[in-house]
């Protein structure tokens, strides 16, 4: 190629160049700004709690009975607790525990908040993310609607206002359900806690010792099961879990 040639091609290359930067704007694009998500979790209203769509004939069944009833009637309650029944047995712990607590909150008697609060326990010590906090929630909403005292000689009513504190104050709440448990020896949902928050603390030996005792006295309950895999796998003895997986609600 000849040399005035490659000249006259370098030329108008760099004559399009320069037009090119000229037709640049001077600022910089705009920086692409994060979407921020619209779907943050709203607040627990328990009162609006919807049932999940579960495609099982006994579960449409109940479901249908108890939709179908006059809200805040005898039925209605009674039907409801058969619907949260069904979903605690069939390993939907959370929902059972919202659920129950939609159809507690239209009553104020001992042995319905009793049930609910059952739930709200199982519901703490579930290992699935973010239900502490939705559980605390719950028997903080409860509890506010009934009025309850912490001279209840129940022990579920002082459990649940113990827990309704816990984010505020561990330590306290922890002596408390220690009273609860001294107090109520035969009451096993407080053990079952102070298993679960030794757990989480690292105080593998006293969540062991209150677990053996437990497992004798509950050797098939799924709490107390789940929890023993909970220890086992956290101090490295995971081939010894396999036994109590059986009876463990965990997925």
């Amino acid at each position: 190629m000849k040399p005035w040639v490659l000249a006259t091609i370098c030329f108008i290359f760099l004559m399009l160049s320069a037009v090119f930067l000229r037709m640049k704007p001077d600022h910089p694009a705009k920086p692409k700004v994060p979407k921020v998500s619209q779907t943050e979790k709203p607040e627990l209203q328990i009162e609006q709690y919807k049932l999940p769509r579960i495609q099982n004939a006994e579960f449409i069944r109940l479901e249908k009975l108890w939709s179908e009833s006059t809200a805040g009637t005898a039925v209605w309650q009674e039907s409801g607790w058969e619907v949260s029944n069904w979903l605690n047995k069939n390993g939907m712990q959370v929902e059972a525990a919202l659920f129950a607590a939609r159809i507690a909150s239209t009553q104020a008697n001992e042995q319905n908040w009793q049930k609910v609060t059952e739930y709200g326990l199982q519901y703490f010590m579930s290992a699935k993310p973010d239900l502490r906090q939705d559980t605390l929630a719950l028997l903080s909403e409860i509890g506010s609607k009934n009025g309850l005292e912490l001279n209840s000689k129940n022990p579920a009513f002082r459990t649940a206002i113990v827990m309704q504190d816990f984010e505020k104050n561990p330590m306290i709440a922890v002596t408390a359900l220690k009273s609860i448990e001294t107090e109520f020896p035969d009451y096993d949902p407080v053990q079952k806690i102070l298993v679960s928050l030794s757990l989480r603390s690292g105080q593998w030996d006293k969540a062991e010792k209150r677990l053996q005792n437990l497992m004798r006295k509950l050797p098939k309950d799924p709490i107390v099961n789940c929890l023993m895999v909970d220890l086992l796998e956290m101090t490295n003895r995971s081939s010894e879990a396999e036994s109590y997986l059986i009876n463990c609600f965990k997925k």
